[in-house]
């Protein structure tokens, strides 16, 4: 790869968020809503993109990089442009500390090209340095690609998540 085709991997900087939200707006769609964008409000119970999603994610953003504490934002470039990012964390529970990936977006003409796979790699790479000994990805169940993506990188299904939606 030459320079201008290699990735290069940083932390994210507030300065990246106008950025990132631009990233996240282009790759938010119904196939990418997984149970945690319902859950954290940025998708409607059916599955589908709300329009105030990136803004909701650009807030979180700023809390990790102001305060990271088990926080992780990576942005890749090519070149000098920004084309993808992840955001991750490490989470503590009874059963002790794992590692989630929140959100992987890369932008469509940057896909296959090495950008998702080094972000995950980084981002398993720092979580193992913090002593987790699990990392979890999440996808649409219905996002192929990326289960193949996922699962070229040794991850593999642990569960299906269920929901009914109940109009009161």
């Amino acid at each position: 790869m030459s320079g201008e085709d290699s990735v290069r991997l940083r932390p994210a900087l507030e300065s990246d968020i106008p950025r990132v939200k631009e990233i996240f707006s282009e790759c938010f769609n119904p196939q990418y809503v997984s149970h945690t964008e319902i859950q954290e409000g940025r998708a409607t119970a059916e599955g589908f993109p709300l329009v105030g999603a990136a803004d909701l994610l650009a807030a979180e953003v700023l809390r990790t990089i102001t305060d990271p504490g088990p926080g992780i934002m990576l942005v890749a470039e090519l070149g000098t442009r920004i084309v993808g990012f992840a955001f991750s964390g490490i989470e503590t529970k009874m059963g002790g500390s794992y590692g989630v990936c929140y959100d992987l977006c890369v932008l469509p003409e940057a896909r296959r090209k090495g950008v998702g796979r080094s972000l995950i790699t980084a981002t398993v790479s720092l979580m193992e340095t913090k002593g987790v000994k699990s990392v979890f990805a999440e996808s649409n169940v219905s996002n192929s690609p990326a289960h193949a993506f996922l699962e070229s990188l040794g991850f593999r299904p642990v569960s299906r998540v269920f929901a009914k939606i109940v109009h009161l």
